[in-house]
């Protein structure tokens, strides 16, 4: 199995938090960088296009081969994913 490393800077943990509609503080972001983890490879790949790249969506749909509006749920489902990763690890470490 091979390794994947992204190269995360500030802005793209925080504009993940933001668009995951999660309060963006050090352990949120500590918890969002654990959880990116977590995911399934094409899971990371979206993230990986939209946020780690930058890329538009028309880009990120036309190098998966997929509408623009699917690129869209693809990545609002993963965020929503991450977000239910993150209240798990908070509640389970309130605990």
């Amino acid at each position: 199995k091979t390794e994947r490393s992204l190269s995360i800077d500030r802005d793209k943990i925080d504009s993940i938090a933001a668009d995951s509609e999660l309060e963006t503080t050090a352990e949120t972001d500590s918890l969002l960088m654990e959880s990116i983890s977590e995911l399934k490879e094409d899971a990371i790949h979206l993230i990986e296009l939209r946020y780690f790249e930058a890329r538009p969506f028309s880009e990120v749909a036309q190098i998966l081969g997929i509408t623009e509006s699917n690129a869209k749920i693809k990545v609002y489902r993963v965020l929503e994913k991450l977000k239910q990763i993150i209240l798990k690890k908070k509640i389970n470490f309130a605990r």
